[in-house]
Formats: structure tokens, sequence, C-alpha cells
């Protein structure tokens, strides 16, 4: 009986297609280059997959996404663009064995929608292999109330309803 119970919730959630995961990195992507001239390296799995995950719950659908994105750069906008300079104009070498510990050339970003429960964690760090650019790299993205920040920047954005 659960398991019927279980596919029929999983019918009724509404999936992001491979087409809307390919449309929503492609926009970022050149949005986030035009802006600031970084790297948005989000690969359409990774979108896919991390909305779609069953934890959710609720599947997170892009337009969530979208707007927990574009609270993030109304508030952030300018900071985040001194972060990516800053980022960009240090000097450091790559790091060695030690790959969970964030480098002085690293930040990291905690965005949360409190009234959606959506958390999106990136890093912004220095492409070692192109000189002068940055790259942005998802680490996760979950629909938890009480995400727990260990380190890193939390920004919260706010919203009133969802269509």
């Amino acid at each position: 009986m659960k398991f019927k119970k279980y596919l029929t919730e999983r019918q009724e959630r509404e999936i992001v297609t491979d087409k809307q995961a390919k449309e929503f990195v492609n926009k970022w992507r050149s949005k986030m280059e035009s802006k600031f001239g970084a790297t948005f390296n989000f690969s359409i799995h990774f979108i896919k997959d991390r909305l779609n995950h069953p934890r959710n719950k609720i599947p997170i659908s892009t337009e969530e996404m979208d707007f927990v994105l574009n609270g993030f750069l109304k508030k952030m906008g300018s900071q985040f663009k001194k972060d990516i300079e800053a980022v960009k104009n240090y000097r450091a070498k790559p790091r060695g064995k030690n790959k969970k510990q964030l480098n002085f050339n690293e930040l990291e970003f905690v965005v949360s929608s409190r009234s959606t429960g959506i958390s999106f964690v990136f890093v912004l760090k220095q492409d070692f292999h192109q000189k002068n650019t940055v790259v942005i790299l998802p680490i996760t993205i979950m629909r938890k109330k009480k995400f727990a920040v260990n380190k890193g920047e939390e920004v919260i954005v706010e919203r009133k309803t969802i269509k």
C-alpha cells in the first residue's frame, strides 16, 4: 500500500525536464558572464537531479530557483561583484591534498529563501586553467526549512507568496 502511495505522489509532482534545465542553465550562464564576467559552471544534469531529488518532497521548480538567484543578485549584487574581483585578483596556488578546506581564493555562499525553504550553496573560486577568470560552482540545492550553515556567507531571500 505504501509503495502505491509513493508512486501516485511521485506522478503528481511537477518534474523538471531536460529542456527546462537547459534553458535555465543557458539563461543564467549568459547573465553571469555579461553582468559579472564569471563563468556559471552548472551542468544540466546537476540542476535536473538536484531540483527533482526525492528529499525535496515537492520538487523545486526552475521559477523558484530563478526567484532565489534574482533575489540574491538584488540583495548582494554590488558586494558580489566586489567579491568576484577580489577572488579574480588574488594570487594563490591551487590547493594540495586537503581538497575539502576552502582556500583564501574561494568564497562560499548560502542563499536561502525562508518562505519556500529553498537553500542553494555555491562556491566562488579562481579558475587556474584560465587567467583572471572566476568560476561559480554549485554545491547543493535543497528544500529544507532549517538549513544549518557551518561556514560561508548566508544570504536570506524572502518571498511572500508562491505562484
